[in-house]
C-alpha cells in the first residue's frame, strides 16, 4: 500500500500538486520548493490512479531526475512505482525512443552515440575530406563543432529544415554566422560543405551525436508520433528547469503532449543563462 500526504505543502504548492488535467505552467524562484512540488506532483498522479509508467519526467540531468523519482518512491512509500517512472533527460529519452524505432530513420537500434571527442576527430575527418588541409585562419574543430551545435539548437525545429534529407540540413548556419560570428563569413561556403561531410559520415557510419538524438527524435515524432508505442503510453509529462529547453526541446515537448495535453513546465525566466548553447527562455513567455 502507498502512503501520500500533502500536510508538507503551502496552499500555493497544493494548488500546483491538485491540478488534474490540462497544460500548466509553473514559476517557481529559487527556494520556492520547487523540487517539492514537482516530486509530490508525481506522487499524487500515482496515488490518485495513473500509472506509474505513463509518466514523464524531464530535467536536465540524470542525477536530478534519478533523485526525484527516488524523493517519490520515499513520498508515496513504493520504490516499484518510482522504478515505473519514465525519466532522464532531454537526451537520455530522446535515446529511448530511438533505439526503439531508429529503423524507421534508416537507422540500426544499435547506433553508436559520439561523445565530445569523438564528434571532434569526425569532424576533423570532415575538414580533411572536404578541403585537404585547412589554412592557419581556418576553424578548429572544436570551433566548429560548438558552431553546428548551435545553429541546430537556435534553428534546427524548423518545418523546411526537417524537410530536406538529413546530409542537407545546415541549421541556416550561414544566419547564425552573420548575426553572431561575422569573422567567419569568408569561409562560409567551406563550413556548409564540411557540415554536409560531417553528416553523411556520421549516417554512413550508423552513428548519432548528441544534437542527433534530439533531431532524430523530433523527427521521428513529427512523422511517426501517434503511432509509436511510447507515445501513446506517456499521459501525463512533467518538465524542470524549462527556461533552459531550446526551440528543439520545447516542439519535441509539444508534440509529446499533443494527444493527452498534460503538460506542466516548471521554471523561472529570471534564471536563463543558456543562451549560448540555444535556451530560449521565450518558450516560457
Amino acid at each position: 500500500m502507498s502512503y501520500y500526504s500533502t500536510e508538507a505543502l503551502n496552499k500555493a504548492q497544493k494548488k500546483i500538486v491538485d491540478h488534474k488535467n490540462g497544460p500548466a505552467l509553473v514559476i517557481a524562484g529559487a527556494g520556492s520548493g520547487k523540487t517539492r512540488v514537482i516530486t509530490h506532483r508525481v506522487a499524487h498522479l500515482i496515488h490518485s490512479g495513473i500509472p506509474a509508467s505513463s509518466i514523464l519526467l524531464l530535467t536536465f540531468t540524470n542525477k536530478a531526475a534519478d533523485e526525484m523519482t527516488q524523493r517519490v518512491g520515499r513520498t508515496i512509500n513504493n520504490s516499484t512505482d518510482q522504478n515505473k517512472i519514465i525519466h532522464g533527460t532531454f537526451h537520455s529519452v530522446g535515446n529511448r525512443f530511438l533505439r526503439q524505432h531508429a529503423k524507421l530513420l534508416e537507422y540500426k537500434n544499435n547506433f553508436s552515440i559520439l561523445d565530445t571527442s569523438d564528434s571532434k576527430d569526425m569532424i576533423k575527418a570532415a575538414i580533411a575530406e572536404t578541403i585537404g588541409k585547412p589554412g592557419k585562419f581556418f576553424p578548429k574543430a572544436a570551433v566548429l563543432q560548438n558552431l553546428f551545435s548551435l545553429a541546430f539548437n537556435r534553428n534546427g525545429s524548423q518545418d523546411m529544415i526537417l524537410s530536406l534529407p538529413y546530409h542537407k540540413r545546415n541549421f541556416l548556419l550561414d544566419q547564425l554566422i552573420y548575426s553572431d560570428y561575422p569573422h567567419f563569413e569568408e569561409y562560409l561556403e567551406t563550413l556548409i560543405k564540411v557540415l554536409v561531410t560531417y553528416r553523411k559520415k556520421k549516417k554512413r557510419g550508423q552513428v548519432m551525436d548528441f544534437d542527433d538524438l534530439l533531431e532524430n527524435w523530433l523527427e521521428l515524432l513529427v512523422a511517426h508520433g501517434e503511432d509509436l508505442p511510447l507515445c501513446r503510453q506517456i499521459k501525463y509529462i512533467l518538465v524542470d528547469e524549462y527556461q533552459d529547453t531550446n526551440k528543439v526541446q520545447a516542439e519535441i515537448l509539444l508534440l509529446l503532449s499533443r494527444q493527452q495535453n498534460n503538460l506542466m513546465v516548471v521554471g523561472d525566466d529570471a534564471q536563463s543563462i543558456y543562451r549560448w548553447r540555444g535556451a530560449d527562455f521565450g518558450n516560457m513567455l
